[in-house]
This record gives structure tokens, sequence and C-alpha cells, in this order.
């Protein structure tokens, strides 16, 4: 019985010193509207940006090849937060295939214009 204790006082002992030790390494940021969900598509463009798509919380972005992250959304002109699909083509525009229709940018994320703006689009495929 004594032993049982010892063993579970410290396996509670090591959770609790490993929270503490992790817990100022990680921070939560509002996004998106829906901030986040299923992340079902990627894309990486011959630069090594990488790009993924979300079911709610628009699309996110790493100009450093997945060491940290940002969220792609309205305030870059993309005012849908189901992305669908992701493409890069052999010049670095990044197409953003929605539940409303295709985005594209020239610059990396920065800002997208809508190209096509009704019906949901599953797949982009880009030469």
């Amino acid at each position: 019985m004594f032993r049982t204790f010892v063993i579970v006082t410290t396996l509670l002992l090591c959770t609790f010193l490993v929270q503490q030790t992790f817990a100022n390494d990680f921070w939560w940021e509002s996004t998106n509207p829906g901030g986040g969900g299923a992340f079902n598509h990627v894309a990486v463009s011959p630069s090594g940006i990488v790009v993924v798509g979300s079911d709610l919380g628009g699309a996110y972005r790493s100009l450093d090849r997945g060491q940290t992250w940002n969220a792609i959304g309205a305030r870059h002109g993309l005012y849908s937060t189901h992305v669908s699909s992701v493409a890069f083509d052999k010049t670095n525009t990044l197409y953003l295939g929605t539940d409303s229709g295709i985005y594209r940018s020239g610059d990396q994320g920065n800002s997208f214009e809508e190209v096509l703006g009704y019906g949901y689009v599953p797949t982009i495929a880009v030469d």
C-alpha cells in the first residue's frame, strides 16, 4: 500500500513539474472566427513557404519551414474561413480553394484577391 502511494505521489509530482517547466513555452492567439478545426490541406512553395488550410479557421502560413505560424484571414483579404484546398504554382503564387470560391496571392500570402466568387472548391491543380 505504501509503495503504491509513493509511486502515485511521484507520478503526480513529475506531472506537475513538467507542466510548470513548459507552461511558459506555449501561448494561444485568437485568430479567425472558428479558431482552427481540422487541418487537411497542405502546400509548400518552391521557396519553402508552408501553408495549411483549415475547415474552420481560414489558413495558416509559415515563412520559416514550419518553425512559426501566423493566421491568414480577413486582414489579408481572405474572407472565407473554410479553406478546402491549397496550391502553389511555379512562380510562388498561392491559390486557396474555399467554400465560396478561389483566392489568389502573389505576395506569399500577405494579401489575397478573390478570383472566383462562388462554388465549393475541394481541389486546386496548377501547372
